[in-house]
């Protein structure tokens, strides 16, 4: 299977950067902490450029990535029709019909990595799911890397 990535520019890189920045002041501000806190600010940025990578090498709109309507925007897919995941899992409020792309953002090259992609519904198994996951968050379904589909099934 061939590598699907895409490299950010540095306009791209500083977007991304700016709109972490934005989403972690509105997390906050919310009192909605992230999971590991001292690493919130990267995992924001890791979440915006692979959105905004896959908007761009997918040629799809990348949905409301400004925090001032970043409640509206948790209903939406992220870009497109589907929802970009930095990493491979599925949370409990996740749409189960929902498309999910799996990625890999290496901030050091600035590059994201596409892995693959899957329903929802197919990764929500028993034997994924991690009901007391180790940093003490909230419990997901892992999806192992050999189960996506390849992602250049994902669109026509």
């Amino acid at each position: 299977m061939k590598r699907c990535t895409y490299t950010l520019s540095a306009e791209e890189r500083a977007l991304a950067e700016e709109i972490a920045r934005k989403r972690d002041v509105f997390h906050k501000t919310l009192g909605h902490e992230h999971r590991a806190h001292f690493e919130a600010p990267l995992a924001h940025l890791k979440g915006t450029a692979c959105e905004l990578a896959a908007s761009k090498k997918f040629g799809l709109p990348w949905n409301v990535p400004f925090t001032e309507r970043m409640s509206q925007a948790r209903a939406k897919p992220d870009v497109g029709g589907l929802q970009i995941r930095h990493g491979l899992s599925i949370r409990p409020g996740d749409d189960p019909a929902g498309r999910f792309v799996f990625a890999f953002f290496d901030q050091y090259a600035n590059e994201v990595e596409f892995l693959g992609w899957m329903v929802a519904s197919e990764a929500m198994r028993e034997e994924w799911y991690e009901h007391t996951p180790r940093n003490g968050g909230d419990p997901y379904w892992r999806v192992p890397l050999r189960a996506l589909n390849p992602i250049e099934t994902l669109l026509p």
